[in-house]
């Protein structure tokens, strides 16, 4: 059975202008004459039990009875309900809103200047791209309350079915139905980000993680763990026209199992920032709210870019809660204090005041907060070195509530800056100061009127705080040329011990000489080296270094010298035959490598064999160089180049060797003295230099 809050709970959060808690809804209608009737019931509503208020025979003042004892209301405060056409109810009081969906080009007509870009997705503050994983996010984590977005594996409890549980289609718009993809993994998260935003006051864990059941029913009056879901799903099966989205309102925190709270049915057109509009609609109605509108119409169609999260809030920038401060308002009643006395408000992290301010350590820093309430004002103290300071404000780019002010203090307190563009958009300072400590201020604004703006009431929400201090960074040290490959140089050095703040970046450059002329292309880099090849060899080059942050630069600083080797001459080889073991050992030998200042890595020893024309290149670290296998009788030739690091130096001249012995039946055509040796087979090695020079 449906057991409610007391009466006098309800009544207390939602003061004499509550007039409306059980409801099925959309964001907005389809335009200004919308509300004002609907074909008939849906199938499964119908099924469920929730039928036109007509159908109740001689049931006006009994039914009307019985919704004002389940609402916890005076009777008379449900004329309002009774007299909308677009509502259902059950024998029991249970009443639903069904409307018309949403229409973009009537609600663009209606709202004028205010269809403005909310197709944009929404990103929390900093926020990378969306994971890999949508199903894990959370706004609290710690909170007691949850407010579930159900994307998948949704189920239909008996309030909706009017029988047993039944599964519902998955949230999806790209094939196959049981899978997400990049597109709608993204999607969630974005929708999730914006939804969070618009919660971020409270203390509720707006997740999209299936929670277990204990932290979303709520077993009896002393039970402060629990929550609601709201499905999000791809098809409509509740509602005539395929409504947007309905919900129980007064739900979130009743003991019976309404599963799910509330439904928000996806259209094709919908962007994230839009689904997210309508699932916090839905989710103020679970929370008890009604709908915020006007003597004439229904929902509130807004003004500028404004319009309250619980009229026509989904094609505006700006959408936040409110307590019916516009012109023409029917609904007074504070949206704030009606989810609030649910879930809660969180606590006040940051200090008000300069006596509370909370520090923000030296260097640069990003900070996260929120503004709670129209009074909350967050003190950051700054202890500056020196030198230029600049402070962000951002939002959450897509759906932000809050409209930021940012003020700059004095430590004695008087006021250096202020910021505070028009709407809810950054704030910032950036500006030369003496060294000393200050205190940034962020707090919620009102923007022109409530009737032509907002007021500061529902300008709360997620900020960031980006911190950067700049000042000119110190010279980087300890630079220092080495050889490179490829007649190259490269450059290393020490990090300045002062970075001046912001992100620290790189110019490089060798020049030749000594002064800055004749220089290579800076290199930018994040490193503390950079390579420069195809140098000319023999000449003398200095490494500069430059030093920048996101503002100020330090100044090219040079290297020492540094010629560029030439490379490896070529080594004196000598050859020795051992006749006197078996097979004969061949042993070269070298000296008088280089004499150019390179450090030798290896040596490459070429063999052909001039009877086969067969070329081989061996690589050693270091002579003499020894082999066993030449063919008896054969005729070989011989030569060897030094390497330094990957720059092979010059070949020495060949050398010529006969294998000792007589070959008892020549392998091949034996080369004359006189010829050149044959050209590489197809186990040879390309050769780099000129072939053996013929022999008599």
């Amino acid at each position: 059975m449906y057991v409610p809050r007391s009466a006098q709970s309800r009544a207390a959060a939602i003061g004499a202008a509550g007039l409306v808690l059980i409801s099925s809804v959309i964001v907005g209608p389809a335009g200004p004459s919308a509300g004002q009737g609907v074909v008939g019931p849906a199938d499964r509503l119908h099924s469920a039990g929730f039928v036109p208020i007509g159908e109740f025979s001689r049931a006006r003042f009994p039914i009307r009875t019985r919704i004002a004892k389940r609402l916890g209301v005076a009777p008379e405060a449900v004329d309002r309900i009774l007299d909308d056409p677009s509502f259902l109810a059950k024998e029991d009081g249970s009443g639903v809103f069904v409307e018309a969906p949403v229409d973009r080009v009537a609600v663009s007509q209606a709202g004028g200047d205010a269809f403005e870009a909310s197709d944009q997705g929404s990103v929390v503050p900093g926020a990378d791209a969306a994971p890999a994983e949508a199903f894990s996010l959370h706004s609290r984590p710690g909170s007691d309350k949850t407010l579930y977005l159900q994307f998948r594996d949704i189920l239909a409890g008996a309030y909706w079915t009017g029988d047993v549980a039944l599964n519902e289609p998955n949230f999806n718009f790209e094939d196959p139905a049981d899978t997400f993809s990049d597109a709608e993994v993204s999607f969630i998260y974005d929708t999730w980000s914006a939804v969070a935003e618009d919660y971020a006051p409270f203390d509720i864990d707006v997740t999209t993680e299936a929670p277990p059941a204990s932290r979303l029913i709520r077993s009896s009056p002393s039970d402060t763990v629990f929550g609601q879901a709201i499905a999000i799903t791809t098809e409509n099966f509740y509602c005539p026209a395929t409504c947007a989205g309905i919900a129980g309102v007064g739900v979130f925190d009743d003991y019976d199992s309404v599963t799910p709270g509330g439904w928000t049915f996806f259209q094709s057109y919908f962007s994230p920032a839009i689904t997210a509009a309508i699932i916090s609609h839905e989710g103020g109605h679970v929370f008890g709210l009604s709908h915020d509108g006007t003597t004439s119409l229904p929902y509130y169609q807004g003004h500028g870019s404004w319009s309250p999260l619980m009229g026509s809030a989904e094609w505006f920038r700006t959408s936040q809660w409110s307590k019916g401060e516009y012109s023409g308002a029917n609904n007074f009643e504070d949206d704030i204090a009606v989810i609030g006395a649910s879930a809660g408000l969180v606590g006040d992290a940051v200090g008000n005041t300069i006596g509370t301010a909370t520090l923000i350590d030296d260097g640069n820093a990003v900070v996260d907060g929120v503004v709670n309430n129209d009074a909350d004002v967050d003190v950051f103290r700054i202890v500056h070195p020196g030198g230029r300071l600049r402070l962000d404000v951002t939002l959450n780019s897509g759906s932000a509530n809050l409209d930021p002010r940012l003020a700059l203090y004095s430590a004695a307190g008087g006021t250096i800056a202020a910021s505070d563009p028009p709407g809810a958009v950054s704030a910032s300072f950036d500006g030369s100061l003496a060294a000393g400590t200050y205190f940034a201020a962020v707090s919620g604004e009102a923007y022109l009127t409530p009737s032509t703006g907002w007021s500061g009431y529902g300008s709360i929400g997620q900020y960031r705080v980006r911190v950067t201090r700049l000042f000119t960074p110190g010279v980087a040290t300890a630079l220092t040329l080495a050889q490179a490959p490829e007649d190259g140089l490269k450059l290393s050095w020490a990090a300045p011990s002062r970075s001046g703040g912001g992100t620290t970046s790189y110019e490089a450059k060798v020049c030749l000489g000594v002064d800055q002329v004749q220089c290579s292309t800076p290199l930018t880099t994040g490193v503390l080296s950079a390579t420069f090849p195809s140098l000319v060899p023999g000449q003398s080059y200095r490494g500069w270094v430059n030093v920048r942050n996101e503002l100020l630069s330090s100044g090219f600083v040079p290297s020492a010298p540094l010629v560029v080797a030439e490379p490896p001459g070529a080594p004196l080889v000598a050859a020795t035959v051992d006749a006197a073991v078996q097979p004969a050992l061949l042993t070269l030998a070298w000296c008088c490598v280089d004499a150019k200042g390179n450090t030798i890595s290896a040596f490459d020893v070429e063999r052909v064999d001039l009877v086969t024309g067969i070329s081989n290149l061996i690589t050693v670290a270091a002579g003499p160089y020894s082999s066993s296998d030449l063919a008896v009788g054969r005729r070989y030739g011989f030569r060897v180049r030094a390497v330094a690091g990957s720059r092979p130096g010059a070949w020495s001249d060949w050398l010529y060797v006969n294998a000792p012995g007589r070959a008892d039946a020549p392998v091949a055509p034996t080369a004359t003295l006189t010829s050149r040796p044959a050209s590489p087979g197809a186990n040879s090695v390309p050769d780099p230099g000129r072939r053996p020079a013929p022999q008599s």
